[in-house]
């Protein structure tokens, strides 16, 4: 009973110190959640008769929801605003949210925030919405920003510590069906196959199974894309070293790695079936210094290793996304245009970090090499004077 009080109490407090949504909130226009800014932009909100001003809150959220505030408060007795550009640029491009206030008898009525990203990047994504569902692996939160700025999208992280495919179906509508994703990336395995009981698995793989069929059913029938991917691998030695997950529970399964690539054989076969992406994260580090890119803990990765995610995944989604046919579109934008050359000089020049994508469409004599034969019939392909033979 008095965990129920207490519960009762703390939101109650949550709510008395979060901006209200009411009849009387101001609705945001002009901009919409996931939208791409490169530039100064306007938004507008249908007049309120009994508003004495409004107030206009923008808040940098890329590195963390509390970030800094690039608009803190603004009155205004309009109903519309700038966002500008200058100021933006103080605190970086990625992603902000931004709140409008209606003071009506000393009272401040909120509407519903809109998360914008800003960006100069253009990329096969840009703009859209892409949801990351899973668990602690995607809770920190470090990989999804740095996706976030390289494509210049909407990155909103659904991850939840601790969770399987089996707990999370009861967030999963609010968590993701109801963010309207354009690409939905899905990463579950290690806390489905950790044997708690030191018997069974959490998620039985049959169940595992159900499971993501239903998410994916579901997110293609909500017109999301889907890609499925595996967990990097862990230190087993570190895992094992926790109460929790003794080694001996895991021998008949060769380890928790052998264990968790029978889960992930699994996705890799619904991705197949069901005509999605699967993308085997677990094979980027094979082969590498784990000790180096995982914690102590065996399991998380550190900055460097999320690093990794961000590296390997946002090639994936690359390569997928990339327009295909057009040979020469270094940067993905579905052309070749001045800044596909100028990134080909970059690459010969040796300046440029390009990933493998970017390489092969760059290789328009494929030798295998980016040199200057292809420098100058990419910058040919631009000024019509040359096309590529298929």
């Amino acid at each position: 009973m008095k965990k129920i009080v207490c519960a009762v109490l703390c939101l109650l407090l949550v709510l008395s110190f979060s901006p209200g949504v009411s009849a009387q909130s101001p609705a945001i226009k002009g901009i919409s959640d996931g939208q791409t800014v490169n530039g100064d932009m306007e938004i507008y909100w249908d007049k309120i008769e009994t508003a004495e001003y409004y107030t206009v809150n923008v808040r940098y959220i890329q590195n963390s929801d509390s970030g800094p505030l690039a608009y803190d408060a603004v009155k205004t007795e309009n109903t519309s605003f700038t966002l500008e550009k200058k100021v933006m640029d103080v605190y970086g491009q990625g992603s902000y949210r931004v709140c409008v206030g209606a003071c009506i008898n000393g009272k401040m009525h909120y509407s519903p925030v809109v998360i914008f990203v800003y960006t100069d990047v253009v990329s096969p994504i840009s703009g859209k919405t892409v949801v990351c569902f899973g668990d602690s692996l995607t809770a920190n939160g470090i990989w999804e920003k740095q996706l976030s700025a390289r494509f210049g999208a909407l990155f909103i992280n659904a991850g939840v510590g601790g969770t399987t495919t089996e707990t999370s179906r009861e967030r999963f509508k609010t968590d993701v069906l109801a963010k309207n994703p354009d690409i939905t990336l899905i990463c579950f395995a290690y806390n489905d196959a950790v044997k708690i009981d030191r018997k069974a698995s959490r998620v039985s793989l049959e169940r595992y199974r159900e499971n993501l069929v239903y998410y994916v059913n579901s997110l293609k029938s909500a017109g999301s894309d889907v890609i499925l991917f595996s967990p990097n691998l862990v230190i087993e030695e570190y895992f094992n070293a926790n109460p929790l997950h003794p080694g001996e529970d895991y021998i008949k399964d060769g380890g928790i790695n052998a264990l968790v690539s029978k889960y992930t054989d699994i996705m890799a076969g619904v991705a197949k079936e069901y005509g999605v992406y699967y993308f085997d994260l677990a094979a980027e580090f094979a082969g590498k210094d784990l000790y180096s890119l995982i914690n102590t803990d065996g399991t998380h990765p550190n900055t460097k290793g999320y690093t990794l995610y961000a590296k390997a995944l946002g090639d994936f989604i690359q390569s997928k996304y990339s327009k295909t046919g057009v040979t020469g579109d270094i940067n993905g934008n579905g052309r070749v245009d001045t800044a596909d050359y100028l990134i080909c000089r970059r690459m010969v020049l040796g300046t440029y970090n390009a990933n493998a994508t970017q390489k092969a469409v760059a290789d328009l004599n494929q030798n295998g090499e980016i040199d200057a034969n292809d420098y100058i019939r990419i910058k040919r392909i631009y000024l019509g004077s040359y096309t590529v033979k298929e």
